[in-house]
């Protein structure tokens, strides 16, 4: 493969001609997830692309107020997918961090460096999307370097004069990629090919080459758990498997949950178990 630029695009890229696309060459990443929500384009923009031999990736959006785990558990479930689709190799994921109220505190630093260990350790490989704008002023720690040069730099930038900012800590030699302009806004950037509107440009650089972030399309082994989504305007999650428990919080209509067991309270009524003493009632539809 010696594709030198990509591209990356959501659910603001509602309008794809993947014919076309694909016809360009170009590998293209997909937002998955965004906090705990899967992105609504996702798996159609995914499924088309691949159909069509492009070579794919999937991006999660990282934020703040969604726990880490759920974070984690949302995106592996919808990488997995990929990973089931794609053939032999597909983009290794990447973690988009740019939230401007993720006010990164080190235990939030170290919940996102857990995050990317774990994106690594089941499927191959991970690539932190990130820019000097942000990281220097809200992500980066100077008493530790939580981040800095574990891992490959997606870094974005949008000029057209000579290399890209870097965020501090990073060294140059561990960045990968440069988002370096929207093709339809800025006039150094093209269009992308089968995309009306605007599109992130994306290009390899510091001898990169797209083969550098691919990695195999292994589907980690079957957990026995499932995903479900939330099937009533509002539901209480309780601390047990009973309505006599406390109430922990409540949930609300189409979030989707971790399922890691199906038990029965003293009355035969069904309960879902979505972590430790963590548990719903049977209004659940399983995805």
């Amino acid at each position: 493969m010696c594709a030198a630029e990509l591209i990356d695009i959501s659910h603001w890229q509602d309008n794809v001609d993947y014919d076309a696309l694909a016809a360009s060459g170009l590998p293209v990443y997909v937002k998955a997830t965004d906090g705990d929500a899967v992105d609504e384009l996702f798996r159609q923009h995914a499924a088309a692309l691949m159909a069509r031999g492009v070579l794919v990736g999937a991006y999660h959006f990282l934020r703040a107020g969604v726990h880490p785990d759920k974070q984690w558990d949302v995106f592996a479930n919808e990488v997995e997918w990929m990973a089931r689709q794609c053939g032999d190799v597909m983009l290794m994921p990447m973690l988009d961090i740019e939230e401007r109220s993720l006010h990164m505190t080190e235990a939030r630093a170290v919940a996102g460096q857990e995050m990317a260990d774990d994106i690594r350790a089941t499927f191959g490989g991970v690539i932190i999307y990130s820019a000097a704008w942000y990281w220097d002023n809200t992500a980066y720690i100077p008493r530790g370097t939580l981040w800095q040069n574990e891992y490959l730099l997606w870094v974005a930038h949008y000029t057209f004069r000579g290399m890209p900012r870097l965020p501090a800590g990073w060294n140059e030699d561990r960045v990968a990629v440069w988002q370096y302009g929207i093709g339809g806004r800025h006039w150094w950037a093209r269009r992308v090919p089968g995309v009306r509107g605007e599109c992130d440009r994306d290009r390899l650089i510091n001898g990169y080459v797209i083969d550098d972030l691919v990695v195999g399309c292994a589907v980690p082994p079957d957990d026995d758990g499932f995903y479900a989504t939330v099937s009533v305007p509002r539901l209480n999650v309780r601390a047990g498997p009973g309505t006599h428990y406390r109430v922990l919080g409540q949930t609300t209509y189409g979030t989707r949950w971790k399922v890691e067991e199906v038990v029965l309270d003293h009355r035969g009524r069904q309960w879902y178990r979505a972590g430790d003493e963590v548990y719903l009632a049977g209004w659940l539809m399983q995805v």
